[in-house]
């Protein structure tokens, strides 16, 4: 619990104090307790640190950034439940801390709460920032992300290269392409994560043609987009142009190839029976060391033996 004694084995006590005049030991000011709890490496120095601004009579409610800084720190080490029980015990959370209690709730799939705090936002007359859209559009489907939309709208930040790419990836994930691109297109800047997004939106529609036109339009590449094309062909009937990409990827030496890549690679080989070509992928993954041979690998593997006709490989 959080009134639990400070524990030896982490921060020690003259950590925590600063001596006073009188030689009494004072607690640290919020200032400096803050940067311990930056600089905390386990959830026991955390709990430490909140023990002691508990016994010394701190009010956390009266210090944001101190409240704002403990929230994170619990939250980063998996204490879900001590970070939102910090924000419902805040009087009047700021702008600030219900962001941060959204993005916590959202990025651990308790998609309800990140709404259910998101109303109790605007109910406090509270202005959301391309921080909070940012945060509340990883709990949205399609249609919520529609409503989210329209809040983002209504607020300006629109244009924010995040909160457009939250956007992109609400609608790709919906398939909804006429939405994506309205949000694609009106962006000022494109970066490499909402680009690879809009060719996934394309991908998933079966739009390969249009996905790799803005695919060799992109300045910079990461596997992750290279996944999405080579994945894109070969799960809608481009087995060829999925090993020639691939083949495309080798030559430019980076970035190197995953577990992703191989796996939609031998898929394309099953298609249309390259045997030959998946026994050289197969020799790439036991000679790669960033490649591991995984369940999704292995089966992967097997499928295309079988379906290229060679059992005994298999």
């Amino acid at each position: 619990s959080y009134s639990s004694p400070l524990l030896a084995t982490s921060l020690r006590q003259k950590q925590l104090t600063t001596t006073a005049s009188a030689g009494e030991s004072r607690l640290h000011p919020p200032e400096k307790l803050a940067i311990l709890i930056d600089r905390s490496e386990s959830v026991d120095e955390v709990l430490q640190i909140h023990a002691a601004i508990l016994r010394h009579n701190i009010l956390l409610h009266r210090n944001p950034v101190l409240n704002l800084k403990l929230h994170r720190a619990y939250a980063s080490h998996g204490k879900i439940r001590q970070s939102l029980t910090l924000f419902h015990q805040t009087i009047d959370p700021d702008l600030f801390l219900f962001t941060a209690a959204i993005n916590t709730v959202s990025v651990n799939g308790l998609n309800d709460q990140a709404f259910l705090l998101y109303v109790r936002l605007l109910s406090s007359e509270i202005v959301p920032n391309e921080f909070t859209f940012s945060s509340i559009l990883k709990s949205c489907s399609t249609q919520s992300g529609k409503a989210i939309h329209t809040h983002v709208l209504k607020f300006g930040t629109g244009l924010d290269p995040y909160v457009a790419t939250g956007l992109l990836d609400v609608y790709a994930e919906g398939g909804d392409l006429v939405s994506a691109e309205k949000v694609f297109d009106r962006m000022p800047q494109r970066s490499l994560v909402s680009s690879t997004a809009m060719i996934t939106c394309y991908t998933k529609q079966g739009n390969v043609e249009a996905a790799r036109g803005l695919f060799d339009r992109m300045c910079e590449r990461d596997i992750v987009s290279w996944n999405v094309m080579i994945d894109g062909y070969a799960q809608h009937g481009f087995p060829n142009e999925a090993l020639m990409l691939f083949q495309k990827l080798l030559a430019e030496r980076k970035p190197k190839p995953d577990e992703i890549t191989v796996v939609a690679t031998l898929s394309a080989c099953s298609q249309i029976g390259a045997l030959e070509s998946g026994r050289w992928i197969h020799v790439f993954i036991k000679n790669s060391r960033r490649i591991r041979l995984n369940v999704k690998v292995c089966t992967a593997l097997i499928d295309m033996y079988s379906k290229c006709g060679s059992l005994d490989e298999a």
